[in-house]
């Protein structure tokens, strides 16, 4: 008997950056994932699949395979999501409940041997690691991040401007899978439009970014950017992914050293290629079911690629700034490739996310500034 569980549906298959548009049958046993053209994409038993996200409100549940372990497969909450769940064994769910390491590590040399074992035996579910770092630990980390990147650097805090920058982040933040206090700063001390995202829920955004911004909707887009890298935990992942072992033998050590440590090696880190358009891609769906206009996501990256044909004339300046530069777009990659898959429908209207005044406030928000705190 076969079973129609979804039909146009998202699939990541973590092998590349592309979004593939699938549709999903049921076949006894095993769940068919196939591309547009029929081609079967995977093929994945009930037995293999585990929760990643149960369905919030407009968000899909998100499922992998343990024969797939960096795939992800949407499925929205209703009658198909339902039929799925109501046939998969109970094993499927652990992951929705929240494993600490600490707990595990606890345990001592079995459970070091354990993650040795997992590291070298089953690399490729290296990744998957990162759902199960408490969000404390992230949240510690996070905050080393910050304070090892940003330095003496000031934050902006002009009232209003913090005002007009909160409005936007509390409606991105309705739409993201977690709950997670976001922290966002605004850096006084850059010439270059970056931003970048520290785990839990830690976003810094360098003023150039607002200073060159066309709209407030380019800001939003930068923001939920940012915001879905935390919310799809790729920053915890990129650093176990590339630190390897290493990482959860620093953690063990518990000191705040070791967590300094870890921040300077994520302020060296780059995400994937599939992470920056998943990025991407979940920031525009967010703008697009909080009514904030995606365009502003893609007006900036067309920016940013118009900085990257210049490139010759920015490495003719001082050699620092040359190196922040690259710096820069070596953290940011294939911009011209990540804006030809956000494909956005310029048919569609949307109210301005700031009024006039919001949005002058916001421009302004570096009126004032103070020494930043990271807490």
């Amino acid at each position: 008997m076969s079973v129609t569980v979804a039909k146009e549906t998202k699939f990541y298959d973590g092998r590349s950056s592309k979004t593939h548009t699938v549709s999903v049958v049921l076949h006894g046993s095993t769940l068919q994932i196939s591309d547009e053209n029929r081609s079967t994409l995977a093929s994945w038993s009930l037995n293999s699949i585990k929760v990643v996200d149960m369905p919030e409100g407009h968000l899909p549940a998100t499922i992998t395979s343990t024969t797939m372990p960096e795939a992800r497969l949407q499925l929205a909450e209703d009658k198909g999501w339902k039929y799925i769940k109501s046939r998969l064994p109970r094993s499927a769910f652990k992951r929705s409940v929240p494993i600490h390491i600490g707990t595990l590590l606890g345990y001592g040399g079995m459970s070091v041997g354990a993650i040795i074992a997992i590291f070298y035996l089953f690399p490729s579910v290296i990744g998957s690691l990162a759902y199960f770092v408490p969000l404390s630990w992230q949240k510690t980390l996070g905050q080393h991040a910050v304070t090892s990147i940003v330095g003496d650097s000031k934050t902006c805090v002009a009232p209003d401007g913090v005002q007009a920058l909160d409005k936007i982040a509390s409606k991105l933040k309705t739409q993201m899978k977690r709950d997670i206090d976001y922290k966002i700063f605004v850096i006084d001390n850059s010439w270059m439009p970056n931003a970048f995202a520290a785990p839990g829920g830690y976003v810094i955004i360098y003023k150039k970014v607002i200073a060159d911004a066309g709209s407030p909707e380019e800001v939003a887009g930068v923001l939920a950017h940012e915001m879905s890298h935390v919310d799809l935990r790729h920053a915890t992942k990129s650093i176990i992914v590339d630190m390897g072992l290493s990482f959860f033998l620093t953690l063990m050590i518990g000191d705040s050293g070791s967590f300094s440590d870890i921040a300077k090696f994520f302020s060296q880190m780059s995400y994937s290629r599939h992470d920056e358009t998943e990025a991407d891609m979940n920031a525009k769906q967010i703008m697009e079911r909080v009514n904030i206009d995606p365009r502003g996501l893609q007006a900036f990256l067309m920016r940013i690629h118009d900085m990257e044909k210049t490139v010759d004339e920015f490495l003719k300046l001082d050699e620092i700034k040359g190196s922040e530069y690259l710096e820069y777009f070596s953290t940011h990659p294939n911009t011209d490739k990540r804006i030809k898959a956000l494909v956005v429908d310029n048919n569609n209207t949307y109210p301005a996310v700031l009024n006039d005044r919001e949005w002058q406030n916001l421009k302004t928000i570096c009126k004032k500034t103070r020494a930043t705190k990271v807490k």
